[in-house]
């Protein structure tokens, strides 16, 4: 079997791979000006295409595959709306099951008998929506095996066991196509990675798409950073950065005004004001940003064990006991620098994203620590304040 053959990598990534490369393109860079109308659009052409096709060639696995990818996003954006807390649940138990369905998939027949593999497909649904939403109720624990982490010094936007699961998932599909060289196992395998992608984005990006579309004139958008966060992570490490993270988050969820916070990158929010132009939200930025200034947590410090300087030869010399190194703790609080743009006629969302970035840029360059309008409005800047501090 020549697994390295031209023909077999020629089936394997034609058009699989261009087909993701070009939405890749299309979608998360700025080569291509696509509304928001127009990213929908592709959506759903997307999953219609894949249905078109499970019907055209009597694909169950296609049309199986098709369906858990539009239920998986669908769950994810519904219980997103239901608050913070389910939102995240949802959204690590489904990066967990997509995977494990293409696993599951890859048993199923693609034609004869449909009655009994449609009877196990439902059954399986239905047992992972059960589970889904029992897991994601507010005042359930977080199942632990969600979260377990094989290798505690990595961090991922994704759980360790989704990617595990990811990982099992693809390489199953890819030991399939090695030995079957069937299209179908190819189509799988470059589903499997578009979802990789899509959940690698920051998860309430789709909410904040679809939150973005439904805005109508006039609005307000800020765009909100947090000052030195690169400082952070490598000065008090990833565990600490995430501590920042929910702080600010938290912090954010409590805007006024009306506004809704979305987190769309590393340490990047944006705020949607609806029937707000940028000047009327001055005020309720002004105090988030205060506030956040002053929150302040515990971390605790102390010489890392591989930091420690040692004596050049510890066998030699009188041995002395010494003591473990004193933990202390440092009080931390960081900052937020913000873009505010406000809609204007006949502009898209996207280009008032873009001046509050330009406006967010201005703040950074500014000194940190304040707010910049985009555009005409001639309201004082927020400057920095004295007691703010780099960490």
């Amino acid at each position: 079997m020549e697994l390295l053959s031209k023909k077999t990598l020629n089936s394997l990534f034609v058009p699989g791979a261009f087909i993701v490369l070009g939405a890749v393109l299309l979608l998360d860079t700025k080569w291509i000006a696509l509304s928001q109308s127009g990213v929908t659009f592709f959506y759903y052409a997307a999953f219609v295409a894949g249905g078109l096709l499970a019907w055209r060639f009597h694909s169950n696995r296609i049309l199986f595959s098709v369906i858990v990818l539009l239920l998986g996003h669908h769950a994810v954006q519904w219980f997103s709306q239901r608050g913070a807390v389910p939102g995240v649940v949802a959204f690590d138990a489904i990066a967990l099951l997509i995977p494990l369905n293409f696993a599951f998939l890859t048993c199923f027949t693609e034609r004869g008998d449909e009655g009994r593999t449609l009877l196990w497909f439902l059954a399986l649904l239905f047992f992972e929506s059960v589970f889904v939403a029992a897991a994601a109720r507010p005042e359930q624990p977080v199942p632990g095996f969600l979260h377990f982490a094989f290798i505690r010094t990595y961090h991922s936007h994704l759980p360790q066991p989704a990617i595990l699961m990811f990982s099992a998932s693809s390489c199953l599909l890819l030991i399939r196509f090695a030995q079957f060289h069937r299209a179908t196992d190819s189509g799988m395998f470059w589903s499997l990675v578009m979802a990789w992608l899509g959940f690698h984005a920051v998860h309430s990006r789709r909410s904040f798409n679809d939150a973005s579309f439904r805005l109508k004139p006039p609005y307000a958008v800020a765009v909100v950073d947090i000052d030195h966060f690169k400082s952070v992570n490598d000065n008090y490490g990833h565990d600490t950065g995430d501590q920042v993270l929910r702080l600010v988050a938290s912090r954010l969820a409590r805007v006024g005004g009306g506004g809704q916070a979305f987190r769309v990158g590393g340490e990047e929010f944006t705020i949607l004001f609806p029937n707000k132009n940028a000047v009327a939200v001055i005020d309720y930025l002004d105090l988030l940003r205060m506030n956040i200034e002053s929150s302040t947590f515990r971390v605790r410090s102390g010489q890392e064990r591989r930091k420690v300087s040692r004596p050049a030869d510890r066998r030699t010399g009188p041995k002395r006991k010494t003591s473990p190194p004193a933990k202390s703790s440092t009080l931390l609080s960081v900052t937020v620098s913000i873009g505010v743009a406000q809609s204007r006629p006949k502009a898209y969302i996207d280009e008032i994203i873009e001046e509050a970035d330009q406006a967010l840029y201005r703040a950074k360059q500014g000194g940190r620590n304040r707010i910049e309008l985009a555009g005409p409005q001639q309201k004082p800047k927020r400057i920095r304040s004295k007691k703010a501090a780099r960490p």
